[in-house]
C-alpha cells in the first residue's frame, strides 16, 4: 500500500528531484556507432544527453538556449569529435573561449597530430585519440562534471 503524501512533502520531493536534475552533455559525432556508445555511456552513467550529428548543428545547438547558462538546465560540457562536417570543432571551440567560456570540452579524434593535439591543449579541452578507452573518457568527465548535481531553483 502506497502511503498518501500531501501537498506540503510532494512539494518538497518535487523540489529535490528538480534541484538534482541530471547534468546535460552535448555529444556531437557523426559517426552514428560512436555517438550511440558514447550516448549509452553517458545515460548510464546519470548524464541526460543532446545530440549533434554534425558542425553544424554542434554550432547551431551552441547558440540556442540548450547551452544557456540562465537556461534551467544548460549543457554542463561538451565532447565532440574534431573532424565532422560542418565547422570544424576547433573553430567552435576557438570562439567559446574567446567569450571567456570555461564549461569543460571532451574532444575525440581519429586524425590527431600533434598541432592538433597542441592547439586543443591550448584552448584548455581533453583529447582523446581513437580508439580510445570509453571508461577513461567516463572517469576524466565524472572528474569534471559529476552527473547529478544541485541546481538553484529560478
Amino acid at each position: 500500500m502506497c502511503p498518501k503524501v500531501g501537498p506540503s512533502e510532494l512539494s518538497r520531493i518535487t523540489s529535490d528531484y528538480e534541484s538534482h536534475k541530471p547534468c546535460n552533455i552535448l555529444l556531437a559525432e557523426d559517426d552514428m556507432h560512436m555517438r550511440l556508445l558514447l550516448t549509452v555511456n553517458l545515460k548510464k552513467r546519470g548524464y541526460s544527453v543532446i545530440e549533434a550529428e554534425d558542425g553544424f548543428q554542434l554550432a547551431d545547438l551552441i547558440q540556442s538556449e540548450a547551452v544557456n547558462e540562465y537556461n534551467a538546465n544548460p549543457v554542463e560540457a561538451i565532447i565532440s569529435d574534431i573532424r565532422m562536417p560542418g565547422p570544424g570543432t576547433l573553430k567552435v571551440l576557438k570562439e567559446l573561449r574567446k567569450v571567456d567560456w570555461v564549461m569543460p570540452i571532451f574532444l575525440i579524434t581519429a586524425f590527431g597530430d600533434e598541432v592538433v593535439h597542441l592547439e586543443a591543449r591550448k584552448l584548455g579541452a581533453y583529447i582523446f585519440d581513437k580508439p580510445f578507452e570509453v571508461s577513461h573518457l567516463m572517469s576524466r568527465l565524472m572528474a569534471a562534471v559529476p552527473p547529478r548535481r544541485p541546481r538553484t531553483v529560478a
